[in-house]
């Protein structure tokens, strides 16, 4: 399988919303947050489906993993260990040298 990750557009945050509900359970909180705590969100694709999805918080020092969800049809098999690697990797070249995990699934 492989594996992509980008930023994702605005115009793909919707669909996006479910996976990452499933690391915040309020999707009130989730959608405050992107508006107002939210610097990047991310996607990781294979070639055919949406696998996961996560929001960052670079601004900050430390900078933070506010949510990340994988589908569950996707669980178990190491990609948000994948996904985890491929933001902090991210954060050393972007802003920091230090991170904090918030709400992961």
């Amino acid at each position: 399988m492989a594996i992509a990750i980008r930023q994702a557009r605005d115009d793909e945050l919707e669909a996006l919303i479910p996976i990452l509900l499933l690391a915040e359970q309020s999707e009130r909180a989730l959608r405050w947050g992107l508006a107002n705590l939210v610097d990047a969100v991310y996607r990781m694709d294979d070639s055919e489906h949406l696998v996961g999805a996560a929001t960052m918080k670079w601004r900050s020092d430390p900078c933070e993993i506010m949510e990340l969800g994988i589908a569950p049809e996707f669980q178990r098999q190491g990609l948000g260990k994948e996904f985890v690697a491929w933001l902090i990797s991210s954060s050393r070249t972007l802003v920091t040298s230090s991170h904090e995990l918030g709400a992961l699934y």
